[in-house]
């Protein structure tokens, strides 16, 4: 930043580069011992070590520009909103761009040829400019499909150079790391009461098996004398075979503390199978995603997604209506992680077309016309759920869309309600609790196979009937089971928006709706419990 800042400053260079390019180990060494930072930029960026992309421009001239754009009050505000964007752009660069030099001069001291330098100094992270004639076409229907290429062949030219024994310790100890931080893991959040399973293994297996899931559980934060249900930190891994590899340790803990006595957690042979694949997957997919949406152009892939109800890991965007139950509005059906201020925005829309938590509000209703005398042929219903809406903006607005997101909310949330996993930066590796969050997908497991049981027993033939009913009383035992479930999640639901449309504190309000979480997990980790002893592999 020095060296460039130089050089905006004065238009012609204050340093002779002649000779710089092709220049030798010799002249390298000889213009570090001079410590002048322009020369050693502008030797380096002659040889090689510099990597371009996106055409960045360079901070000052950014910042001239926009106190320039400053003096034109009528068209300031979105050109400075260009002209920020464009500068953390820059400062980006800039950083990643560093560490390309210093690399270069370190490899240097090191002794090696400039050459060399340059090649390791690229390498450092991903190398834009390295594809093929195609690779810019392609680039612009699959975003990153140039950067994802290089990091696989990396990773292939990285086992490929080493032998077959230097191969199996660095896939071996990565994949045993991986095993053993699983293990451990779940064994130090062995709650004695196992209300639900261990904080472990409620943050997806997709997040888990792509990065490194540090879980912080209730009993050590109430030890340090903070009351909460925990929550995890978590470390991105390097996308590619890194990070498959990273995955099959975790699926081959996962199969071993689902099978292993006084163990809790993990997950049957099927499921670790079919999450192994993914990882295979991953590991040759230069496309990104997982499922037919992974062959979808970037441009259109957030429509897409929410068109099927699935994103980039595989979850529901909104949970679908009830096959047994009355039609929700969206609002009410956005996933439990979803932060309230975008259900909030899918709820006013809906109460603005006439609508409520239990009727869906529309375009007649805008008018004052009441939407439910009239069919969806006769009228568009509002039926976005707040989740639907963010997903939408943040396929296109990505990273700047979650910084924005975090630092809003941190500031709206006022002192009460501070989440520190919301600060940008911060919730990179600090997540908000995931309390129950694998339990109730266990419970909705459970669910569907009693209710389809169920309707295999009503559809049967008369003649076979009873044959079936036999067949099927494994699950259906537990038919009263899940509907005391559903009453109870009606009941808690309504209790919890009762109080969230109270004069209680912020605090006061979380206290409450955590009580009523708690009493619901209870209910549901005994009927799981009762389910896997009963021989159910949920």
């Amino acid at each position: 930043f020095e060296a460039v800042l130089s050089l905006r400053k004065d238009k012609k260079s204050p340093v002779d580069i002649k000779g710089f390019k092709g220049g030798d180990l010799a002249m390298a060494q000889k213009i570090m011992e001079e410590g002048d930072a322009v020369k050693m930029y502008m030797f380096a960026k002659a040889n090689g070590a510099m990597v371009g992309y996106f055409n960045t421009k360079g901070v000052p001239d950014i910042i001239k520009s926009m106190r320039k754009e400053a003096e034109n009050p009528s068209k300031a505000p979105k050109r400075m909103w260009e002209k920020t964007v464009a500068y953390m752009d820059a400062m980006n660069a800039y950083a990643e761009q560093s560490i390309r030099i210093s690399s270069f001069w370190a490899a240097i001291k090191d002794g090696r040829s400039t050459q060399e330098a340059a090649l390791i100094s690229r390498r450092v992270t991903v190398d834009f400019n390295q594809g093929g004639n195609k690779a810019n076409a392609i680039n612009a229907l699959y975003m990153f499909f140039r950067a994802s290429i290089t990091g696989i062949n990396r990773s292939w030219n990285t086992l490929k150079k080493r032998s077959w024994k230097e191969r199996f310790i660095l896939v071996g100890g990565i994949m045993g790391t991986s095993y053993a931080w699983a293990i451990v893991s779940r064994l130090l959040d062995d709650d004695e009461d196992e209300d639900t399973e261990p904080l472990y293994d409620q943050v997806s297996p997709y997040v888990r098996h792509r990065k490194i899931v540090i879980p912080v559980p209730s009993w050590l934060l109430k030890a340090v004398g903070m009351e909460d249900d925990g929550f995890h930190m978590t470390i991105n891994l390097p996308l590619g075979m890194p990070a498959s590899i990273w995955g099959a340790g975790q699926q081959l803990a996962d199969m071993t503390s689902y099978y292993t006595p006084g163990i809790r957690g993990g997950h049957g042979i099927f499921e670790s199978a079919g999450n192994f694949a993914t990882s295979l997957q991953d590991m040759g997919n230069p496309m990104g995603g997982v499922g037919l949406t992974e062959f979808v152009p970037s441009p259109i892939k957030p429509w897409v997604e929410v068109m099927a109800n699935q994103d980039f890991t595989g979850k529901e965007i909104v949970y679908p209506n009830t096959p047994w139950g009355d039609p929700k509005p969206a609002h009410t059906r956005d996933p439990k992680q979803t932060p309230a201020f975008w259900t909030g925005v899918s709820k006013q829309i809906n109460e603005w077309g006439g609508g409520t938590d239990d009727s869906y509000g529309s375009v007649r209703g805008m008018l004052g016309q009441n939407p439910l005398e009239f069919s969806e042929e006769e009228d568009w219903k509002w039926d976005w759920s707040g989740n639907q809406i963010r997903h939408i903006i943040f396929g296109y607005l990505m990273g700047v869309g979650q910084t924005a997101e975090g630092a809003i909310l941190s500031a709206a949330g006022g002192v009460d309600d501070f989440d520190f996993a919301q600060v940008p930066v911060a919730q990179r590796f600090l997540k908000s609790s995931t309390y129950g969050g694998r339990t109730r997908s266990k419970v909705n497991h459970l669910r569907d196979a009693v209710f389809q049981a169920e309707n295999v027993v009503e559809n049967a033939p008369a003649e076979v009937r009873a044959q079936e009913i036999k067949r099927q009383n494994k699950l259906l035992q537990f038919l009263p089971d899940v509907k005391q479930i559903d009453r109870v999640k009606q009941k808690y639901r309504d209790q919890k928006q009762k109080v969230q449309d109270s004069k209680m504190s912020d605090v006061e309000k979380a206290h409450r709706i955590a009580n009523l979480e708690a009493k619901e997990l209870e209910l549901m980790t005994k009927v799981i419990n009762r389910a896997q002893k009963a021989g159910l592999a949920i």
